[in-house]
């Protein structure tokens, strides 16, 4: 409904009055630090990641986000799209970036796979760090 009423506004070419939208700004800038926020209260009392049932699945998922991931984008970048320099520098340091932090909150809206969401979250934000060194040491140059 929301998706709708933007459109309809947008596309009639009204102005929402600044009263009225200033809360929905409000809103919408909260967003990101509120699932941040969320994502850092479900690590309290959590041991290291990977470490219970699902390690084999944390780990997968760590490890095609942050390797897997990035060299398919380099290969795609590179040869379908014949980028080079600065711009497929760009497309893979985005694409090793860690997993998002919607995967958690889809998990914690529905109820599954949690600690599966939390802990790839986790290792895959600490992972990335090298990944992406190593991608500025290798792409940074061109």
């Amino acid at each position: 409904v929301g998706s709708l009423a933007g459109v309809t506004v947008a596309a009639a070419g009204w102005a929402v009055p600044s009263p009225a939208l200033e809360p929905l700004t409000l809103i919408g800038n909260m967003s990101v630090p509120a699932v941040l926020l969320a994502f850092g209260i479900s690590l309290r009392g959590s041991g290291i990641p990977a470490r219970g049932a699902d390690r084999a699945a944390i780990v997968l998922s760590a490890g095609l986000k942050t390797t897997v991931q990035p060299v398919i984008a380099w290969s795609i970048g590179a040869a379908v799209f014949h980028l080079h320099g600065a711009a497929l520098l760009d497309v893979v340091v985005i694409s090793a970036l860690p997993a998002a932090q919607n995967l958690f909150t889809y998990a914690s809206q529905y109820r599954v796979a949690e600690q599966l969401a939390r802990e790839s979250i986790l290792l895959s934000t600490v992972a990335s760090v090298p990944v992406l060194i190593i991608v500025a040491a290798l792409l940074g140059q061109a």
